[in-house]
């Protein structure tokens, strides 16, 4: 699988550091869009034991979000 993901980073002109595109990168970047939208979806399509391992790995897209809506908030306060 290793040499199929180089051969079309390869031919795809993608240029990336660690040589070529990880499986393991494409499913982080799958979970985190799906997460955005909907929690328990991402936690099934991701195959997680739990929604709180499905949490835990993406932690840090809902510390964004709540930073938003404290941001959000003070923009309403003079």
């Amino acid at each position: 699988m290793r040499s199929h993901m180089q051969t079309l980073c390869e031919e795809a002109e993608i240029d990336i550091e660690e040589d070529y595109l990880k499986l393991h990168g494409a499913r982080r970047g799958l979970g985190d869009a799906v997460f955005r939208v909907d929690r328990s979806e991402a936690q099934d399509l991701l195959r997680h034991h739990s929604l709180q391992t499905t949490k835990d790995a993406y932690s840090h897209i809902e510390a964004e979000e709540r930073a938003e809506r404290v941001s959000d908030i003070l923009d309403t306060v003079e």
